[in-house]
């Protein structure tokens, strides 16, 4: 799912360099989390804990993040590449309109002035 939503968007303006965006999408997440939790399990492991995960469970996610998540991801992108249609995006999209600052200014202004004339005569 992930290959195929990196490359959907891309396919129209034909998408530079998709390989090495598939190959960083795919790896960027699943490296960061387990380079992270193999450097806390390693801290874990040097204290002797009894919490900590064995290594041989860590190779086997490490290894499941490059054997299974990698390549489906890239089989995913080349898949959205080719396969999928024209991006139809589920609604219209129209653009903001654009206020005038001064305008923006002075309301912000009067709401100010105001704000102080309220409390001047409440608290009064």
């Amino acid at each position: 799912s992930s290959g195929i939503n990196a490359e959907w968007p891309l396919r129209p303006g034909g998408g530079r360099r998709w390989i090495r965006q598939s190959l960083v999408g795919a790896s960027l997440f699943p490296g960061v989390v387990c380079s992270t939790s193999f450097f806390i399990n390693f801290i874990a492991i040097s204290y002797h804990s009894a919490k900590a995960i064995p290594f041989t469970s860590m190779i086997a996610i490490a290894s499941i993040c490059l054997f299974i998540i990698l390549p489906l991801t890239m089989v995913g992108a080349v898949f959205g590449r080719n396969v999928s249609g024209t991006p139809k995006p589920p609604c219209r999209i129209n653009p903001v309109p654009r206020f005038e600052i001064s305008i923006i200014c002075c309301h912000v202004g009067i709401m100010i002035a105001g704000d102080k004339a309220i409390v001047i005569v409440i608290f009064r």
